[in-house]
């Protein structure tokens, strides 16, 4: 399963597929199609999601909200599924810093130039 709500504007998507055994060759895992998906929020906010393609559920109407705690039911193949998630505050980026790096070593005829990347911010207080 795959599930996505942001602060940004929708449609969102939710992606239900069922694993496949690992031993399998088969490397796609088949979608489930008919399910009943809810996204709903802590403000009262409930939308059931219609399948645009298989296994593909998408919003309609449903924006999200930062600070905003998320449900997903999914209710697929007579087993119901819960999920909760709270959207959290953006935090502004302060800074970003890059610091290219080389492997292999000195007497080494491969060379592959690769880059450290690390972000600073600072989280709001209380969070």
């Amino acid at each position: 399963m795959t599930a996505l709500v942001s602060d940004q504007p929708g449609p969102y998507l939710v992606e239900l597929s069922k694993t496949e055994s690992f031993f399998s060759s088969n490397d796609s895992f088949p979608p489930v199609h008919n399910a009943l998906v809810t996204i709903s929020d802590n403000a009262g906010n409930t939308e059931i999601l219609t399948e645009s393609a298989p296994g593909k559920y998408k919003t309609a109407t449903l924006s999200g909200v930062s600070g905003r705690t998320y449900h997903l039911k999914i209710v697929a193949e007579g087993l119901t599924y819960d999920a909760f998630s709270r959207l959290p505050y953006p935090v502004k980026l302060d800074s970003l810093v890059s610091q290219k790096i080389t492997a292999g070593g000195p007497h080494s005829k491969e060379s592959n130039d690769n880059y450290y990347i690390q972000c600073f911010f600072n989280d709001p207080a209380g969070s």
